[in-house]
């Protein structure tokens, strides 16, 4: 973690977070019917919506593959935007990473000032955010998002195939 010295002194009270994360790289293909993009907001009041899109056709449009709006107690959403505003924003530097995924995010607070942050979607465990994204996934009841980390515990391995050929000289 490193401490972002760019950081306003005051963010003010926040009212929403607005996370997206983006699931497409320079050494990756995603396939038919994946899902590139999820974006997540949260209010403070407990109003979620999430959405995911997938590309269409291998062109740069998005489709919209999943829209949820939900209501959790207002209770649990001050419980994560405190968890989120005490471990993010102290620490976070902006980096970007070439060969890997991202997430933008914007925080707004009440008077309608918004404060943004970006960086690499770091597959699990190699993110520093790892533990955040779990609590947050927790907290919504939503273990397929994404979050800081691409959450690749959710993916798994179909087969694995080794071929080779012994030669004798």
């Amino acid at each position: 973690m490193y401490l972002n010295l760019n950081l306003p002194t005051s963010l003010g009270y926040i009212q929403k977070i607005r996370l997206v994360s983006k699931n497409i790289c320079r050494t990756y293909s995603p396939q038919e019917k994946e899902d590139v993009e999820q974006h997540l907001v949260l209010y403070r009041n407990g109003r979620v919506f999430f959405s995911a899109y997938q590309l269409v056709n291998d062109s740069q449009a998005y489709h919209r593959s999943q829209k949820q709006w939900l209501q959790i107690p207002q209770n649990t959403a001050e419980t994560a935007f405190d968890y989120f505003l005490r471990f993010f924003v102290p620490f976070h530097k902006d980096e970007t990473e070439p060969d890997v995924g991202s997430w933008t995010l914007e925080l707004t607070n009440s008077e309608g000032m918004k404060f943004h942050f970006k960086g690499p979607l770091y597959p699990y465990p190699y993110s520093d955010y790892h533990g955040l994204s779990i609590l947050l996934r927790r907290l919504l009841r939503m273990d397929q998002l994404w979050i800081f980390e691409g959450n690749t515990s959710v993916r798994h391995i179909d087969r694995i195939s080794i071929d080779y050929t012994r030669t004798k000289i």
